[in-house]
């Protein structure tokens, strides 16, 4: 949480302003600088291999934070992954 804070506030001691521009501004197929944009070049989204994953809106400077364990009881779960962006959906709207 403190990890997303600080970026929502665009706090120094992580980058300088220019760095999170860049961050923001830097956008290729769909991907930022550790980031994937898929939802909008101010929406930053990064997810985990257990289905946890970090959505932050850096407009409105709110963010979502998900932890989850979506390998048990097997990595084969792929219903998962779709009711994920479905969520990610329900929180952007």
């Amino acid at each position: 949480m403190s990890f997303v804070e600080a970026y929502l506030q665009r706090d120094g001691r992580l980058f300088s302003e220019g760095m999170f521009q860049t961050i923001l501004d830097t956008t290729f197929k769909d991907r930022g600088l550790g980031w994937n944009k898929e939802y909008g070049n101010h929406i930053l989204y990064h997810t985990g291999f257990t289905g946890t994953s970090i959505l932050m809106d850096m407009d409105t400077r709110e963010g979502m934070i998900l932890l989850t364990n979506r390998i048990h009881p097997s990595r084969d779960n792929k219903v998962f992954l779709e009711e994920r962006i479905a969520l990610n959906h329900l929180w952007l709207d």
